[in-house]
């Protein structure tokens, strides 16, 4: 490498590199992967403890900050920046992770992203047209298209996932009144929840075992309320085929695992504390369970906290409260489900004013994600529900 001045001005350097040098310089970069993820701020830390997880990396990885949201990434196993590579699309905190290989001419303050890899979900087509050739053909109608899902082309899998298990879930702040069984037994006879978990029961279950048992349905777990605080009863219908077991629990949430099939994932249903003292224990035990659960992972219930200050109306927003509570399924790998119909799950009216919020959720992690791509929330009348049957 030379360096000049331009007419000797010492203002004006000039930097001249032989293409064979330059080839060598570059030689350590250029199997890395530029990544970026779109419409999200993440730091260098949280990206290097989720990214393994995502790629399911079988080697070591190194991250380097390149500034303006890009980050390069080298491989220990070229198997593995392959996967990553044509493996996508990549989502993380449920925004896409653009992966681009490294090139010599890469500058990150200057690079813009003009194009990324998506999925597109074509609702309610045939069944007879899962052809690759096929769907390629309606795929470039809105673009160049890549790839098809194998989950669609494999027609065993299709048939496999579209067993109709339905979660549903309610905070039913009080479980013996007659009203209150009413709405139970319209709930089941409209949804035929597969599981049915009940949050905030006040009271314990073998004052309704009968009531339940009429319905068709047995309880697995249940953490009894204490006088008429908490309560959790996670219960199954009679019909269904799946088996759970007892996989841990703690005062304000209780985790089971399902196994149907050769499909075995993990639900833990939430009642978090409405006292912020107490959900920090709740927040405690999520994070000791995503550092262990390796499984597909589905979380839902009552959380008592929203993430966003668009997740409520009327009231104070605490942003730091928030910010806890988006660290805690950040930390581990959860990603929020959203939900279709009401925009809140819980209602109160203070002096004339009434208060709004969005309490009640379900989060998953990628590999639930995969193992259920058509599963949806729906937020109902004061409960919501979780569908997971393909092509609804």
């Amino acid at each position: 490498m030379t360096l000049e001045f331009e007419g000797g001005d010492r203002l004006f350097p000039k930097f001249s590199i032989t293409a064979p040098t330059l080839k060598q310089l570059c030689a350590p970069w250029e199997k890395c992967l530029v990544i970026k993820l779109l419409g999200r701020e993440v730091g260098f830390l949280t990206l290097r403890d989720r990214l393994p997880a995502l790629w399911k990396a079988q080697g070591g990885l190194e991250l380097l900050d390149v500034s303006h949201g890009y980050y390069m990434v080298k491989f220990d196993l070229e198997a593995d920046r392959e996967r990553v590579m044509h493996g996508g699309p990549w989502m993380l905190f449920d925004h896409y992770l653009i992966v681009r290989p490294w090139s010599p001419d890469f500058v990150a303050s200057a690079t813009k992203v003009d194009s990324t890899l998506v999925w597109v979900r074509f609702s309610g087509l045939g069944v007879m047209f899962y052809d690759e050739s096929v769907l390629l053909t309606i795929a470039s109608a809105i673009g160049k298209p890549v790839k098809v899902d194998l989950n669609t082309l494999n027609m065993t899998r299709v048939c496999l996932m579209s067993m109709d298990f339905n979660i549903l879930s309610w905070n039913i702040r009080g479980a013996v009144n007659a009203k209150g069984k009413r709405r139970v037994a319209e709930l089941v006879r409209l949804h035929h929840p597969s599981i049915f978990i009940v949050l905030e029961t006040h009271c314990q279950f073998s004052s309704v075992e009968s009531f339940w048992s009429k319905l068709g349905y047995r309880l697995c777990y249940s953490m009894e309320a204490t006088g008429h605080s908490g309560g959790i009863w996670v219960l199954m219908a009679l019909s269904c085929s799946a088996k759970v077991s007892d996989l841990a629990s703690h005062p304000q949430a209780m985790s089971f695992m399902v196994v149907e099939g050769s499909k075995r994932w993990v639900c833990t249903a939430v009642y978090a504390s409405p006292r912020v003292e107490l959900r920090q224990g709740v927040w405690a035990h999520l994070r000791e369970l995503g550092g262990r659960i390796t499984l597909p992972w589905l979380v839902l219930g009552d959380f008592n906290e929203i993430m966003f200050s668009s997740e409520c109306r009327g009231g104070r927003f605490s942003s730091s409260r928030a910010s806890q509570f988006l660290d805690v399924l950040n930390d581990c790998n959860l990603l929020d489900m959203g939900a279709k119909g009401l925009r809140f799950t819980w209602y109160r009216n203070q002096r004339g004013v009434v208060l709004a919020k969005r309490l009640d959720r379900a989060v998953c992690n990628v590999e639930w994600q995969a193992m259920f791509p058509e599963a949806y929330v729906e937020n109902l009348c004061m409960c919501y529900f979780l569908r997971g049957a393909q092509g609804r």
